[in-house]
């Protein structure tokens, strides 16, 4: 009976070499979470990095595509005529015409309104890496500074007869080092 009670007694509860051992391997199995985990986020840094470079191109192109609709690269008055009557100077730069100029990495144009007036200038243009959008604010010639991307490697705009090409490209770093190059064209066709 002795022999019963002391193999019952034993059986009943840890030692604590069996708690170590079960100490000993939660321990591993979350040490090997904890690198499963890291090893997760940085093989996810690459793409958060690719999708910051395509949201910073989808946002450059929605704001300069919908200018650019409304834009006008000739001069037009109120009955859509494209000559300008004399004495009209509705843009203020002094010419009859609208203030369309295209360079390899800047466009200037003004936007029709609704009610068929000219804006003031607009331009987007690079900077160093930046993109930026300036609007003229006066006839004077005052102007006002818009930082509308950053991180660009190239900014650059053609004219095809009425229709322009914007092509913007951008590049980032990962933190691992690697690099993210993404590059996209957009066509856009001003009113007139």
């Amino acid at each position: 009976m002795t022999s019963r009670r002391e193999t019952h007694s034993r059986t009943g509860g840890f030692t604590v070499l069996a708690m170590v051992i079960s100490l000993t391997i939660t321990a591993l199995v979350l040490v090997g979470l904890r690198a499963l985990l890291a090893k997760e986020q940085d093989s996810s840094t690459p793409t958060k990095t690719w999708m910051d470079v395509d949201d910073k191109l989808v946002c450059l192109g929605r704001q300069m595509v919908e200018e650019l609709k409304c834009a006008s690269m000739v001069g037009e008055d109120l009955n859509g005529n494209r000559v300008l009557d004399a004495g009209e100077d509705r843009n203020g730069n002094g010419r009859l015409d609208s203030d369309w100029r295209v360079t390899a990495e800047s466009i200037t144009f003004n936007r029709v309104l609704a009610d068929g007036q000219l804006t003031l200038p607009i331009s987007y243009r690079l900077v160093g890496t930046d993109v930026e959008r300036v609007v003229m604010t006066s006839t004077a010639g005052s102007r006002t500074r818009a930082l509308v991307a950053r991180g660009a490697m190239a900014f650059a705009v053609a004219q095809n007869g009425n229709t322009v090409v914007l092509t913007a490209q951008f590049q980032e770093r990962t933190r691992d080092g690697k690099i993210v190059d993404r590059k996209r064209s957009f066509d856009v066709s001003p009113r007139n």
